[in-house]
């Protein structure tokens, strides 16, 4: 149904499942699995769930009908550049603002810069990795990982030895990132996005601006204001500062293993979070950032063990979520004592006697994804709390209620607290 569980089916069947077992699923004492009915995952309309000022605009148009699978909404936008999926609500104004930096883009491709960039750029020594840049694939790993992964592939195609491209071509490549990050900075876009047409937009720009030698001012001088102000009511994610677009993939990288060996994570499991091909510089940094902020907390391994096991740039969003919702929590609710992953499911314990499950959910329904959370088995002498940024169904919270939880609406205090320069 969906992943966002922790894709908890394929690490309940490792846990559970000796060889040649006919069960699935580990069995649960007092309950099993096959003795429920779940319900079937919803469609709800744009128009009761966003704000009318977003639903369309000059370059886009939301779809009505919006998809939930058990946990997130799904919303498509569609627009002249093609089509665009954004997994939550939370993440809607990212993916629209992402449409007016397209639109940004194409009409610097029209100015005499860019044209005078692209002439000079076309018998620059670089022409021959362009395409490693400026077309990038499919995942996050092939894109934005720094210099370094794609050392291998400039090889390929660049005349030397490897020692040769480790000097000039690696410093070409630095200086090629800087400027793409800086016009992500000028766009308000997140530098290491997913959506492979703005990162081709930006990559054709940078190309131009550097490999053809006339710089960055052309180009940002002909960007006028804040992307998608058109939108009224239109707000960026919070993860969109500037400060991870002004890093490079290689000082953040740096910066987080410092902060995770401080942090006590083991370099087995930092070396699997940090190579983790679904996690983007910007998903690693502020998951690693809001964690450094629990100082207090023990078996921070486990969490990031569970942000290792994503699938999928929803999974990796989900994660930044559950950290961020995390830090809010110890801010402001209690103080977490622990993390915990038993079966996929990730929970931490308190200092005043609390066993906490947080969804950063758009809306929960009943499934066998929340039934495994429902069911697990805890200490009973502790108070058992669902915690959800959004909503959840009738039968959902009837049937957590009956295991002993407690559904707990955040309404707003699972949102973190950071200073200014670090803001996500």
């Amino acid at each position: 149904m969906f992943r966002k569980f922790y894709l908890i089916i394929f690490v309940v069947i490792l846990y559970g499942c000796s060889s040649g077992s006919e069960k699935p699923f580990r069995k649960i004492d007092g309950y099993a699995l096959t003795k429920t009915i779940y319900e079937t995952p919803p469609i709800f309309k744009a128009s009761k769930l966003l704000p009318n000022s977003i639903l369309s605009g000059p370059l886009h148009n939301i779809r009505e009908n919006v998809r939930n699978d058990g946990l997130e909404n799904e919303f498509i936008i569609d627009s002249e550049f093609g089509e665009f999926i954004a997994h939550r609500t939370d993440f809607v104004s990212e993916r629209i603002s992402e449409v007016y930096a397209i639109d940004e883009l194409n009409k610097v491709t029209r100015t005499d810069a860019f044209a005078q960039g692209i002439a000079k750029a076309a018998t620059s020594p670089l022409r021959a990795v362009k395409g490693l840049f400026t077309r990038p694939g499919k995942t996050i790993s092939q894109t934005v990982k720094g210099v370094g992964s794609v050392f291998k592939q400039a090889g390929e195609l660049v005349k030397g030895k490897r020692s040769e491209l480790d000097g000039s071509i690696a410093r070409e490549l630095v200086g090629f990132g800087k400027i793409k990050r800086s016009i992500a900075d000028v766009l308000n876009v997140d530098a290491y996005s997913t959506n492979s047409t703005l990162q081709e937009g930006m990559g054709e720009v940078a190309w131009s601006g550097y490999a053809g030698g006339v710089g960055l001012r052309p180009f940002t001088s002909q960007i006028g204001g804040d992307v998608g102000s058109a939108i009224s009511g239109l707000k960026n994610s919070q993860a969109l500062k500037s400060f991870y677009n002004s890093k490079s993939p290689e000082i953040l990288r740096r910066n987080n293993r410092k902060l995770m060996i401080e942090m006590g994570v083991s370099k087995e499991i930092i070396a699997e979070f940090l190579d983790h091909k679904w996690l983007s510089p910007r998903h690693e940094s502020v998951i690693v950032e809001v964690l450094s902020y629990l100082k207090d907390a023990d078996n921070q391994d486990d969490f990031f063990i569970h942000a290792s096991s994503s699938k999928g740039e929803e999974d990796s969003i989900f994660m930044m979520r559950l950290a961020e919702a995390t830090l809010g929590f110890d801010q402001n609710v209690s103080a977490i004592r622990y993390f915990k992953r038993l079966n996929g499911v990730l929970m931490f314990y308190t200092i005043d006697g609390r066993e906490v499950v947080i969804l950063p959910a758009d809306f929960l329904i009943w499934s066998l994804e929340a039934s495994i959370i429902a069911d697990q088995l805890s200490n009973n002498n502790l108070k058992k709390e669902i915690w959800l940024t959004g909503s959840i169904s009738k039968r959902a919270r009837v049937e957590f209620e009956s295991r002993g939880w407690s559904i707990i609406l955040s309404e707003g205090l699972l949102l973190p607290r950071l200073p200014a320069n670090k803001g996500i």
